[in-house]
C-alpha cells in the first residue's frame, strides 16, 4: 500500500499479460469476418488491454488483407479483413490485465 512495500504474488501473478497463438484459417472467413476463440478474453473491453500482432511469416499477407480485430466476448474475438487472405495466417494475442 506505501512505495516499495511488499505485494502478494497473486497480486503480481494476476497482472501479467497472457499471451495466446492462434490461426486465422483461410476457409473461416464469412463475408469478411472471422470470429475465433481465444481462452482468457473476457467480454468487457475495458477490463484488457488486447493486442493482436502476426507472426513474422504472416505479416506481409496480413496488412495486405487489411485485418482488423474488431470485436470481442467471453473467450472470443472478431477479426475483420478488406480482402481474405489466400493462406492461413498466425498471430501472437497479447492479453494485458488493466485492474
Amino acid at each position: 500500500t506505501e512505495d516499495l512495500q511488499a505485494v502478494p504474488k497473486q497480486y503480481v501473478d494476476a497482472l501479467k499479460p497472457l499471451v495466446r497463438t492462434i490461426t486465422l484459417t483461410t476457409s473461416r472467413w464469412i463475408s469478411n469476418a472471422q470470429p475465433v476463440i481465444v481462452s482468457g478474453v473476457v467480454a468487457s473491453e475495458t477490463a484488457q488491454l488486447i493486442t493482436p500482432t502476426p507472426a513474422i511469416a504472416s505479416q506481409s499477407a496480413y496488412y495486405e488483407a487489411g485485418i482488423m480485430y474488431t470485436n470481442q466476448r467471453k473467450k472470443n474475438m472478431t477479426f475483420n479483413c478488406q480482402t481474405v487472405p489466400t493462406s492461413n495466417l498466425t498471430e501472437y494475442v497479447v492479453i494485458q490485465p488493466l485492474s
